[in-house]
């Protein structure tokens, strides 16, 4: 007998395979949680980060917000260590102090060159090193960055393109896919050459 698929609760977007559990109003486009799972960080469509404490599940808390580069598809990924917050697209590139959650404070930014026109669909994607020591940030083109000195992020390499980009590393982090109009696959064990 084969299944029913599964049906649309009524003003929802997700199937009825799970209960809701709790819900806040945010027009998030990205969700990043900290490595205890306590605290996710949302990339807001008005430009900006909010940090949500959701260490009760069933009462999830807007702890604060920090204007961030005000792009619609900003993507976020954590330091190693937990503290930064880096957001970005291929435009700009910012470091976001967290260690305190309810005040969080950009302490670096660095805006990149532009040569191509801004598909405002095109959603970036970021990736971090394993050393944590560089960015890979891709959109309508690759850009990788260096923020060994998390306050002074610097740029390695920027290449523009007129297709939308995906990037992901291996779980090795040494192995970068690249996806548009191809697939590419790259040995970053060096991203400086």
């Amino acid at each position: 007998e084969i299944p029913e698929p599964p049906r649309m609760l009524a003003g929802s977007i997700t199937p009825n395979i799970a209960e809701v559990l709790s819900a806040i109003n945010t027009p998030a486009r990205e969700v990043i949680l900290s490595a205890n799972k306590k605290i996710a960080f949302l990339s807001i469509s008005e430009g900006s980060v909010q940090i949500v404490d959701i260490s009760d599940i069933t009462q999830p808390a807007i702890l604060s917000s920090v204007d961030a580069y005000p792009s619609l598809f900003t993507a976020l990924v954590l330091s190693k260590d937990g503290n930064f917050l880096f957001a970005g697209c291929l435009e700009k590139f910012e470091v976001i102090d967290i260690t305190n959650y309810r005040s969080p404070q950009i302490v670096a930014s660095l805006t990149f060159p532009r040569d191509i026109p801004e598909d405002e669909y095109a959603k970036a994607t970021m990736d971090i090193s394993a050393d944590g020591k560089t960015i890979y940030l891709a959109s309508e083109g690759i850009a990788i960055l260096d923020v060994s000195n998390v306050t002074s992020p610097k740029l390695i390499s920027l290449s523009s393109v007129s297709d939308r980009l995906v990037l992901r590393l291996s779980p090795e982090k040494h192995i970068l896919f690249v996806a548009g109009k191809t697939l590419e696959i790259y040995n970053v064990s060096d991203p400086h050459s």
